[in-house]
């Protein structure tokens, strides 16, 4: 993965690897689009409000706090890392969801944060609490908001609706539509297989991440903990 390797950082609490859009751009603007195999037609990146959020600069760190963890989250500006993903999704238990989404908008305006890129990990299209992320994260805090990032992407309707539903909220705000990016989470053999139509559904979407164990988990696979050894048998 050489031609990415400037623009490749490692998450600290989970095995994923998070690749900027823009080292993928060139290759993927070059390649011929076709059709999906299912027949529907591919929407062309989303231009039609003319901002196109900026590409993240190359990232060497990136730290994942969870909203519920009071402690983690007021100890954000010391970490020291380019880029803060604070997160909604698998590091919040469901009945903890409310109180993180209040923690976090209160974490991403901290002027001490001014410098970093924040991306707020909201929960999967498939469940109930991914409409109320956005709401309150872009009621709260939209203009010190970098980038959601959108886990479980199987494909480019995913990305469709998230779009939509940033234009609304972001117009709600006072925002040019468009400023928010869209980082994605590839987390299942069917995301991977629909990965071009993805990258390609919106000028959103800025990075892709790879989420190794629930891939590995979406195909049956064996895994084991991080920080422990397989042998063959």
């Amino acid at each position: 993965c050489s031609m990415t390797r400037s623009r490749v950082g490692v998450e600290t609490t989970r095995s994923r690897w998070w690749i900027s859009h823009s080292s993928l751009s060139a290759r993927s603007r070059a390649r011929k689009r076709t059709p999906p195999r299912d027949g529907r037609a591919t929407r062309q990146r989303q231009d039609r409000d003319g901002v196109t959020p900026s590409s993240p600069a190359a990232v060497r760190s990136l730290h994942v706090i969870p909203g519920s963890n009071e402690r983690f989250l007021k100890k954000a500006p010391s970490i020291g890392a380019d880029a803060l993903m604070f997160d909604l999704e698998d590091g919040v238990a469901k009945g903890e969801k409310e109180q993180a989404r209040v923690r976090i908008a209160t974490a991403l305006a901290d002027p001490a944060l001014s410098s970093v890129r924040k991306i707020v990990r909201v929960n999967a299209t498939d469940t109930p609490w991914m409409r109320l992320d956005l709401e309150y994260i872009l009621a709260h805090a939209p203009s010190v908001l970098d980038a959601i990032a959108l886990p479980k992407v199987v494909d480019a309707r995913d990305v469709f609706g998230v779009d939509e539903q940033l234009r609304t909220l972001e117009l709600r705000a006072g925002l040019e539509p468009g400023q928010i990016g869209i980082d994605i989470i590839i987390e299942t053999a069917r995301g991977l297989r629909h990965i071009d139509e993805i990258l390609e559904s919106s000028t959103r979407v800025t990075s892709v991440f790879f989420g190794p164990l629930d891939f590995a988990a979406s195909l049956g696979m064996p895994s084991a903990a991080e920080g422990t050894a397989t042998t063959r048998q």
